[in-house]
């Protein structure tokens, strides 16, 4: 008979063993980064986020750049520095994180969703000019799983435009780098990010007034008059991990490419669905790798076929997190994103997979009942 200390050894033999759909890959040099850090005794902003903000500025191709504690700070500071307040609108796509929607509550704007492109994941800019108005103060372009929206045509509206970078870093369109685009960019170094710090954001611009106002709204002092400010600002602890993982990041993208490549020699023979990215997709980060079904059942099955065989997967986003569910708009406004919330199913593709790994997870998808 099995005992509990015999199910507790399975269990804990079973988390060892499966793969999880994403982590942060980090080593020796992060480990030294952060030796001396200690060493000087100086753990909140200081040489390290100077370094972290110059570094990614000149990645990114942009006079400025304020290393912050997340990318919702970074989101929040943007939307202010632009000058949105109370009443304005600010129009952003349904199908993205929710933090979006936090910021622009954050400064008691009226939130403007619009449906997803019916060709990929990002927003539709032909609807983003339909919901335009005077009372449209900014636009938030997120470049959704690092795949590059449609932001010249979104620029061509003469609104300012946040460029949501918190998953493209690393990827370029038109030939430039994404984040070079808006009046303001936003990234995210969260811990599952392309680039990661743990918790942490950076705020980038040409515009030196957006810049100054970013920088006075985390300045602890108070100024010749009062304003409320924000306690944003990244530590050198974040950031020298930061700085340790920004070198590793053409590496990063290429173990990342090479992964999905595995996926999509097994996949091209299934046609009952699609994949992203493909091979010609050489200009994306490949931050994520998804497949979309046919429908909801089939991509619900995949997954459990995948967790019995100790592989995470997930959707990306799912119905629930949908913003025009949060806000109780009605679902038949935004069919593209509802159907990519019921088809779209994310494999892991973090560049610390080992090569047993994607094997193993080679080997289940070619088991998948399509």
């Amino acid at each position: 008979m099995e005992s509990a200390y015999d199910r507790m050894q399975a269990v804990m033999n079973y988390a060892t063993s499966r793969i999880s759909h994403n982590k942060p890959c980090v080593g020796r040099e992060e480990l030294e980064a952060l030796r001396q850090v200690f060493a000087r005794h100086w753990l909140i902003k200081g040489e390290e986020a100077e370094k972290l903000e110059h570094t990614v500025a000149r990645l990114v191709g942009v006079k400025y750049a304020l290393a912050v504690n997340s990318g919702l700070s970074a989101l929040h500071l943007a939307l202010l520095s632009l000058g949105v307040t109370k009443g304005d609108q600010v129009i952003l796509p349904t199908y993205t994180c929710v933090a979006l929607l936090h910021a622009v509550n954050y400064v008691g704007a009226v939130p403007i969703l619009v449906d997803s492109s019916k060709e990929g994941f990002n927003m539709d800019p032909v609807l983003v000019s339909k919901r335009c108005s005077k009372r449209t103060k900014a636009i938030i372009v997120p470049h959704t799983f690092g795949f590059p929206a449609a932001i010249d045509r979104i620029l061509q509206l003469r609104v300012p435009v946040i460029e949501d970078c918190a998953q493209g870093l690393g990827s370029t369109y038109l030939g430039k780098p994404l984040g070079s685009f808006g009046d303001i960019s936003v990234f995210s170094f969260y811990a599952t990010k392309v680039v990661a710090t743990g918790q942490g954001g950076m705020l980038a611009t040409n515009n030196k007034r957006y810049f100054q106002t970013a920088c006075d709204l985390v300045h602890p002092g108070i100024g010749a008059t009062y304003r409320a400010r924000y306690n944003y600002l990244m530590p050198d602890v974040a950031a020298a991990i930061g700085n340790s993982q920004l070198p590793k990041l053409r590496s990063f993208i290429s173990r990342r490419k090479a992964i999905a490549a595995s996926y999509r020699a097994v996949l091209q023979k299934k046609s009952s669905l699609s994949f992203v990215p493909g091979k010609k997709d050489t200009h994306v980060n490949h931050f994520r790798f998804i497949i979309r079904f046919r429908n909801e059942g089939a991509r619900d099955t995949a997954r459990k076929v995948l967790l019995k065989k100790g592989i995470a997967s997930i959707p990306p986003i799912s119905r629930d997190e949908l913003l025009h569910r949060l806000l109780k708009l009605p679902d038949h406004s935004f069919p593209y994103a509802e159907r990519l919330a019921e088809t779209a199913l994310s494999l892991p593709i973090y560049p610390c997979l080992r090569d047993t790994e994607v094997g193993r997870i080679v080997r289940a998808l070619h088991s998948l009942p399509l």
